[in-house]
């Protein structure tokens, strides 16, 4: 009887080894991946300023064509207006001079 207390004592101490060694493997991998999120953490914050600048740089260059494209719209416009008046102003001036030429054409 002696043995088998002796057999079920030492079986019990070297299951309670095997249980430490697997906390303290499980305690190892806990502070492994808490130190990898941590350095993710850091590398993802030492990023943001890049994505922030990008992002900055990407807008502005969005507005400054949206403004070329816009001054450009309006350049258009005006000459578009401009021969108009132009069309206009020759018209006058051609019914002007046949009214003076004939006043009794008008």
């Amino acid at each position: 009887m002696e043995e088998s207390l002796k057999y079920l004592l030492d079986a019990e101490q070297r299951a309670q080894q095997l249980v430490d060694k697997a906390l303290e493997e499980r305690d190892r991998l806990l502070e492994a991946a808490a130190g990898e999120v941590s350095s993710a953490e850091q590398r993802f914050k030492a990023r943001v300023p890049g994505i922030r600048e990008s992002f900055i740089n990407k807008a502005a260059q969005r507005a400054d064509q949206t403004n070329a494209e816009t001054l450009r719209r309006y350049v258009e416009h005006w000459e578009k207006l401009e021969g108009e008046l132009e069309a206009r102003e020759e018209r006058a001036l051609r019914e002007a001079m046949a009214l003076l030429l004939d006043p009794a054409s008008g």
